[in-house]
């Protein structure tokens, strides 16, 4: 953020009058003079979804973010209740999920229960689109609907891809000239990303992989997590005591 600071000071010697807008997470970002607005109400996640969100360490101990407030708007619904699978049992293999062919699969089964590229048919989380006649139509789930999300680069030959691939998953690892197809979703297929690539994207399923660095999300929660508009799956190494 330092770096931040000292670029916004740069422009304004070469362009004083310049109007500039930035926005942050972390509510100590912002340079001295800015004048400043926090925006803590959640409207993009269902409560569900932000349960787990702010459970982030810099939010409940550091403050370095600051926590939820009241939406302010009624909830019409709770949100699809969160799907937790777990890295252990017999078949699984690896250290972490991310290694795990079976942990693959048993993501793929969940997504082929929500009926996910099933044309003609509809599911419980797809929102309610107008169509041309004026009637509605409720869309299906398009595999561009989802993402996978891990902390530290994923290969081709991960576990995780290979076992979703075996389930007949259409899955691609994103690389760095990938980000404009994952941004428009340009392809109907599941991105596997890191998730510092993917920042502020947002994804109606949001699966993602634990790391043993970070025990149970303790900090992806606020990267990852955050980027669910709707249903959101964590895939965890041992069941949380």
């Amino acid at each position: 953020m330092n770096n931040f600071q000292t670029l916004c000071e740069l422009l304004l010697t070469r362009v004083p009058r310049l109007h500039l807008w930035a926005a942050s997470c972390f509510n100590e970002s912002a340079p001295a003079g800015w004048q400043v607005e926090y925006l803590t109400r959640p409207l993009r996640s269902p409560p569900t979804v932000v349960r787990e969100v702010e459970q982030d360490d810099r939010i409940t101990r550091d403050s370095y973010v600051l926590p939820y407030r009241e939406r302010g708007v009624p909830d019409h619904t709770d949100g699809p209740p969160v799907t937790r699978l777990y890295h252990r049992g017999q078949g699984h293999s690896g250290l972490l999920p991310v290694d795990c062919v079976t942990c693959g699969r048993e993501v793929a089964s969940f997504l082929h229960s929500l009926r996910v590229g099933v044309t003609g048919r509809s599911t419980t989380i797809s929102t309610t689109l107008t169509s041309t006649s004026g009637g509605t139509t409720p869309p299906c789930l398009q595999w561009r609907d989802v993402l996978v999300l891990y902390w530290h680069d994923v290969t081709d030959q991960s576990g995780v891809v290979t076992g979703l691939q075996e389930a007949g998953i259409p899955v691609r690892v994103m690389q760095d000239d990938d980000i404009e197809d994952v941004v428009t979703a340009r392809n109907d297929v599941v991105w596997v990303a890191s998730g510092y690539r993917v920042r502020g994207l947002e994804r109606k399923v949001i699966v993602c992989l634990d790391n043993r660095d970070y025990g149970l999300f303790t900090f992806p929660r606020l990267e990852h997590m955050s980027r669910c508009t709707s249903q959101l799956v964590i895939v965890s190494l041992k069941l949380v005591e």
